[in-house]
């Protein structure tokens, strides 16, 4: 297995586990991601959105990578669907 395949395969495992973070199957986990690393991307998609995540990237630390936010941003979006009201129909 190359570099690229490797990237590859580390990025739809991230994808995996976000999701599995979304649905609330997996607890995100602080030590994923520095809590530096994750200030300054809940500040970017505060600014800048929660939906794509080219704007973040391109607004962080050039070290931050695309696996980094897409965790963090499974974990705002779990905090979302968590403090959203339900109702009682």
């Amino acid at each position: 297995m190359n570099n690229g395949d490797k990237n590859h395969a580390a990025l739809l495992t991230i994808h995996e586990v976000a999701r599995l973070v979304e649905s609330g199957n997996v607890e995100f986990d602080p030590a994923w991601v520095d809590s530096s690393r994750q200030a300054s991307i809940e500040a970017a998609a505060a600014r800048l959105g929660y939906e794509r995540l080219r704007p973040i990237k391109e607004a962080v630390a050039p070290d931050i990578t695309y696996g980094e936010i897409r965790l963090v941003l499974a974990k705002l979006a779990r905090r979302r669907v968590k403090s959203a009201p339900t109702s009682n129909f």
